[in-house]
């Protein structure tokens, strides 16, 4: 199989936790595959976080799979617990997997043409949360959410070698979600999220201004089965997950 093309350090900070770890992936010389893996060790609830993406690009669409999730390590399970039960390597966490249809052109502009990339994405998402009704989380039943996603991406924003970001260009996606007790979870709601980013390049050499527009819709019924963890909220990079703490109703 490849070698790992380049490890970094990783940091990973939640509300309750400081992830360390590394980062790397895994590529063929030819592109057509990739394998990133992040792993980060909790220091202070003792857990292992990990996050596995799998990408093939030598066909149309465009094949992802992915597998996430953190575990508490077997010797911390068994400190505080007096049960000498088997330890799940999945305690919480995700799986799933994406197709993607990837479409290039060229934008209209006379003055300012550059390349553009439109994507449909058709994807399917079984994510395991550990139940937060309950003050004995070690006994508690596991939460389990099974979803159908479909999302559209705009892309016209450019990037050059070393950036660590576009330095000009638009870009802006909307995912849809559906989750259904016919598809195996516990529960049925749906989201909705859009995200809208504009990178306007100023007079200083590879400075950006990067302005962004998130918003989004819920199904009441999230709120009405105290899903707490599925209220739209805002936060982080990527817009799809729920990384702040903060409440919000059903549109933000």
């Amino acid at each position: 199989f490849w070698l790992p093309t380049y490890w970094i350090p990783a940091i990973q900070i939640t509300e309750n936790d400081l992830g360390i770890g590394f980062s790397t992936k895994a590529e063929d010389i030819l592109g057509f595959y990739s394998l990133p893996l992040t792993i980060t060790y909790g220091i202070l609830n003792k857990n292992l976080n990990y996050h596995l993406n799998y990408y093939n690009y030598n066909h149309f669409p465009i094949i992802h799979f992915y597998f996430s999730g953190n575990t508490t390590l077997p010797y911390q399970n068994l400190k505080n617990s007096t049960d000498q039960e088997d330890t799940s390597w999945w305690e919480e966490g995700k799986a799933g997997i994406n197709i993607y249809f990837p479409f290039k052109g060229q934008t209209a502009s006379t003055t300012n043409s550059r390349p553009y990339w439109q994507t449909f994405s058709l994807g399917h998402q079984y994510e395991k949360l550990s139940s937060i009704t309950t003050t004995t989380p070690l006994d508690a039943d596991p939460v389990n959410i099974a979803s159908l996603r479909l999302g559209y991406y705009y892309s016209d924003a450019e990037k050059y070698g070393f950036s660590i970001s576009p330095e000009q260009g638009h870009s802006f996606s909307l995912t849809y979600e559906h989750a259904d007790k016919a598809l195996g979870g516990d529960y049925t709601f749906d989201k909705l999220i859009f995200d809208d980013r504009k990178f306007i390049p100023l007079p200083f050499l590879h400075q950006v201004l990067s302005l962004r527009l998130v918003a989004g819709f819920s199904s009441p019924n999230i709120i009405d089965q105290n899903l707490d963890w599925e209220k739209f909220k805002l936060g982080g990079h990527y817009s799809a997950d729920n990384l702040s703490n903060v409440d919000v109703e059903t549109f933000s």
